[in-house]
């Protein structure tokens, strides 16, 4: 692992601009040396080849899951058609993003899952896999049974659905962490459900009906140890922030797994309440609103390569740009895959753009 980074050290000085990059790179660097040595300490993890592992855990642990969820009632999952969709990624050093988009009932689904802590030992047993391949069931299983039409039951259901299945990992003794940003577009009640757990990011635009220009509707807010909010509920579940990260070591205050962190001051597992949380943030907005919708890991906000302003001119330029290519698919493509290019080059992070233009799907429900 070491030899892998001091060869990108050395990549990364002979294809930077010293005169305009040269800060930003050397910044880059020292953050990836920390981000080594923490994966190497954070909460005793060990990080193994996919060679070493113990196969006969995975095959008590998929005798498990299947014991969860077959032949349980959820609603109808399937595939989403990928012509107002586009997906784009670069997996520079941990390969530990993940993402997903499905249809669930009358539900559109996407999320972009940013693991951590595991560098090149993704497997069954690390959270965010399990994540991207059964947060969606699990979504589906907790809607099943409830008011549609009610918002505060969809809240309740998906912040109930969201704790559910970090016990779940919990219990199946998962591996390391996972953020989460999320959107559930209803277009049967032409709502958005925008959900947030960590420091991903999703950003809903607009159009500013006087000025006729391309604005941001919503974007979620990280979850930062340092916030007021997240620091108290850390203070008071006995652990500390130092440097921006929850007891020295994560730099996020709410994400799936991580449960050496989920505990109280009596070190019990909390995924409410404890130092590190699984509630997220939910936001509702009106679709109508709302034309075209990104999906981010944290990697175009690291280093500073992004700031609020330069973000947000970003995003305009995207939905100006689909507004004459919104029904070829294979621009759409062209324009995440720019996008994560130019974020490429300033940052060793994985990178994972979703790009949604909003155009209801059609749905019998």
């Amino acid at each position: 692992m070491y030899i892998i980074l001091v060869i990108k050290i050395i990549f990364c000085i002979q294809m930077t601009d010293l005169n305009e990059h040269y800060d930003t790179c050397i910044h880059s660097l020292i953050t990836k040396v920390t981000d080594v040595i923490h994966n190497a300490m954070v909460m005793g993890y060990k990080l193994l080849p996919e060679t070493n592992q113990d196969n006969s855990h995975a095959d008590t642990l998929t005798e498990k899951i299947s014991k969860i969820y077959t032949n349980t009632p959820m609603l109808d999952i399937s595939d989403i058609p990928s012509d107002k969709w586009s997906v784009s990624q670069i997996q520079h050093r941990s390969c530990e993003d993940r993402y997903q988009a499905k249809l669930i009932g009358p539900f559109r689904y996407f999320a972009v899952f940013d693991g951590h802590a595991g560098t090149n030992n993704m497997s069954p047993i690390h959270v965010a896999d399990h994540c991207v391949n059964y947060l969606h069931k699990r979504i589906a299983m907790g809607l099943v049974d409830i008011n549609l039409d009610n918002e505060e039951e969809v809240k309740i259901s998906l912040t109930k659905t969201f704790v559910d299945f970090d016990t779940e990992m919990h219990d199946l003794n998962m591996n390391f962490g996972s953020t989460c940003t999320m959107v559930l577009i209803d277009d049967v009640r032409n709502k958005i459900y925008q959900v947030n757990l960590g420091d991903s990011r999703s950003i809903l635009t607009g159009y500013d009906q006087d000025c006729h220009m391309t604005t941001i509707i919503s974007e979620t807010i990280d979850h930062e140890p340092d916030n007021d909010i997240e620091s108290a509920r850390i203070v008071k579940a006995g652990g500390y922030v130092n440097h921006g990260r929850v007891n020295g070591y994560l730099a996020v205050a709410r994400a799936f797994g991580d449960f050496s962190l989920k505990k109280t001051d009596k070190n019990t597992y909390d995924p409410v309440d404890g130092m590190l949380s699984a509630i997220p943030d939910i936001k509702i907005i009106p679709s109508d609103q709302v034309n075209s919708i990104i999906l981010t890991s944290d990697a175009p906000f690291e280093s500073n390569i992004f700031d609020s302003l330069s973000l947000i001119e970003r995003v305009c330029r995207i939905s100006r740009s689909m507004e004459s290519t919104n029904t070829d698919p294979d621009n759409m493509k062209k324009i995440t895959d720019k996008l994560v290019k130019c974020i490429g080059r300033n940052t060793f992070d994985d990178i994972t753009i979703i790009y949604i233009l909003n155009t209801p799907q059609k749905n019998d429900l």
